[in-house]
C-alpha cells in the first residue's frame, strides 16, 4: 500500500510514528465497518488525535495541515454517527488547536459544543462549563467581537465567584482577561482597575513572586506603555523579568517574551539600539528553545525589521520582513494572521519607500486575508483599511483615500468605542485629508474632534496631542 501512495508514515518525533491512510481507502472501510465497529474506531481515533494534538504546538506547516486533515475526517465520522456528545474533553482540545491554526468559526463550533454538553451534564453554573464559557471569550477577543467576549468574561467571573469565592485563581485569571479585553477597547481606566484588583488578589493569595502575579505585572506593564507612562511601563517589565529569571531562568518564554516586551518599549521610548539588544536577546533565546520558524521567534524578527525602518536601515528591514514572512508561510500557511501581519508591515516599508504599488499589493493582499480569517471589523482588518487611506492619500486619489478612512473610522468606533486611539488616529488622518482638499471647516472639526479624544484619554502633553494641537494651528496660517 505504501507503493501505491495509499498508506503513509511519518515521524512526528523518535518515538512516535503517525500513519496517513488515502481518502479512497479511508472511505472502504468507513463503508466496510458496521456502525458498531465504526463507534469502536472513532473513540480510539479521537482518543489517540486528541493526545497527539496536545503537544503539536511547535510542529511544522505541513504536520499542522496533516494534523487539520486528520481532525477534519474525523470529525466527519463522530458528526455522521451523531457521537458529539461523548468527546466532550476532546471538544476543548480540538477548539485550541483550530484556533491556534486560525480556524476560527471551527474553534467556535467546538467550543459550542463542549459548551452544550457541559450545560446538559452538570448545569450551566458548573466550573467545566465556566472554563469554555472563559475560553469562548477568549476567542470572541481574538475574532474582534468584543461585546460578545465581556458577555462571556462577565458570565464565567460570576460563576467563579459563586463557585470559588473572589481570590481564588480562576476568578483572578478571569478578572486578568477582562482587563485585558478593556485595554483592546481603549477603556484604559476600566483596565488598569481590572489588573490592579487581580493583582492583589494574586499578590494575597500567592505572594507577589508568584507567576501568576508576574503575569499580570507584565498586563499592567503593556497598560502603562499605552497609557505612555512608559517609565512605570519601564518598572513593571523589569520586575516582571527578575521574577520570571529566578522563578524559571533566563531562557523561559515568560522570561524571553518580556525581554521582547522591553524592546518594544525601548523602540517607542526613542532607544533603537537598546530596543535592538532586547529584541535580539529574545531572539537568541526563541531559536534556542522552540526553533527557527516558532511564531514568537518570528515575530520578534519582525519587531527588529521594524526598528531597523525606523532607523532608517530599510534594506536591514526587509530582509527582517521577508524572513518572518517566509517562516510564517512556511510554518503556518500564507493566510495565516502571523503571515499577513508581517505582509502589511511590507506594505508600510514599502510605501516608506515610494514603492507605491507594492505597498498596494500587500495591503490588499492583507486586507483580502484579514477578511476571510475574522470578522469584518476586526481591528487588524481595520488598521489595514486605513493604512490603504494614507497610501491612497500619496497617490492622490483622495476621494478613495476618504472612503478608506470613514469606513476605518466606522468600524473602530463600533469596535473600540469613539475615544480609543485608533478611533482618534483616523479622525486625525481625515482631518489632515480635509486639509489637503481646502475642506478647512471640515478638518477643523476634525482636529478638535481628535484633539478632545487624546487630551481625555492621553493627556495634554502627549505627542499625538500636541501634533494635533500643531494641525489646529497651521490649518488657518
Amino acid at each position: 500500500m505504501q507503493g501505491l501512495s495509499l498508506l503513509h508514515f511519518s515521524h512526528c518525533n523518535e518515538n512516535e510514528i503517525t500513519i496517513s491512510l488515502h481518502s479512497m481507502v479511508s472511505e472502504w472501510l468507513r463503508m466496510r465497518l458496521d456502525k458498531r465497529l465504526q463507534t469502536t474506531f472513532l473513540n480510539a481515533a479521537v482518543s489517540h488525535l486528541e493526545r497527539h494534538l496536545r503537544f503539536f504546538h511547535h510542529s511544522d506547516h505541513k504536520a499542522r495541515q496533516e494534523g487539520q486533515a486528520h481532525l477534519d475526517t474525523i470529525w466527519q465520522g463522530v458528526e455522521s454517527l451523531n457521537l458529539g456528545d461523548d468527546f466532550l474533553e476532546a471538544c476543548i482540545t480540538f477548539g485550541i488547536f483550530y484556533q491556534d491554526q486560525g480556524r476560527l468559526k471551527d474553534a467556535e463550533m467546538m467550543y459550542n459544543r463542549a459548551l452544550a454538553g457541559a450545560e446538559k451534564m452538570s448545569g450551566p453554573e458548573h466550573t467545566s462549563a465556566l472554563g469554555t464559557v472563559n475560553n469562548l471569550g477568549v476567542l470572541y477577543k481574538k475574532q474582534g467581537r468584543l461585546e460578545d467576549a465581556e458577555m462571556m468574561f462577565n458570565r464565567a467571573l460570576a460563576g467563579y465567584e459563586k463557585a470559588y469565592g473572589p481570590e481564588h485563581r480562576s476568578t483572578l485569571h478571569t478578572i486578568g482577561n477582562m482587563g485585558i479585553l478593556y485595554r483592546d477597547q481603549g477603556r484604559l481606566e476600566d483596565a488598569e482597575m481590572m489588573y490592579n484588583r487581580a493583582q492583589a488578589g494574586f499578590e494575597k493569595a500567592y505572594g507577589p513572586e508568584h507567576t501568576s502575579t508576574l503575569d499580570n505585572i507584565v498586563n499592567m506593564g503593556i497598560l502603562y506603555h499605552d497609557q505612555r507612562r512608559l517609565e512605570d511601563a519601564e518598572m513593571m517589565f523589569n520586575r516582571a523579568l527578575a521574577g520570571y529569571e529566578k522563578a524559571y531562568g533566563p531562557e523561559h518564554r515568560s522570561t524571553l517574551d518580556t525581554i521582547n516586551n522591553l524592546g518594544v518599549l525601548y523602540a517607542n521610548q526613542g532607544r533603537p539600539e537598546d530596543a535592538e539588544m532586547m529584541f535580539n536577546r529574545a531572539l537568541a533565546g526563541y531559536e534556542k528553545a522552540y526553533g527557527p520558524e516558532h511564531t514568537s521567534t518570528l515575530s520578534t524578527i519582525n519587531e527588529l525589521g521594524k526598528v531597523y525602518k525606523n532607523q532608517g536601515r530599510l534594506e536591514d528591514a526587509e530582509m527582517m520582513f521577508n524572513r518572518a514572512l517566509a517562516g510564517a508561510e512556511r510554518a503556518l500557511g500564507p493566510e495565516h494572521t502571523s503571515a499577513l501581519g508581517t505582509v502589511n508591515n511590507l506594505g508600510v516599508l514599502y510605501a516608506n519607500q515610494g514603492l507605491l504599488d507594492d505597498a498596494e499589493m500587500m495591503y490588499n493582499r492583507a486586507l483580502a486575508g484579514y477578511e476571510k480569517a475574522y470578522e469584518p471589523e476586526h481591528t487588524s482588518t481595520l488598521d489595514t483599511i486605513n493604512n490603504l487611506g494614507a497610501l491612497y492619500v500619496n497617490q492622490g486619489r483622495l476621494e478613495d483615500a476618504e472612503m478608506m478612512f470613514n469606513r476605518a473610522l466606522a468600524g473602530y468606533e463600533k469596535v473600540c468605542g469613539p475615544e480609543h486611539t485608533s478611533t482618534l488616529n483616523t479622525i486625525n488622518n481625515l482631518g489632515v485629508l480635509y486639509a489637503n482638499q481646502g475642506r478647512l471647516e471640515d478638518a477643523e472639526m476634525m482636529f478638535n474632534r481628535a484633539l478632545v479624544g487624546y487630551e481625555k484619554t492621553l493627556g495634554p502633553e502627549h505627542p499625538s496631542t500636541l501634533s494635533t494641537v500643531d494641525n489646529l494651528v497651521n490649518l488657518w496660517t
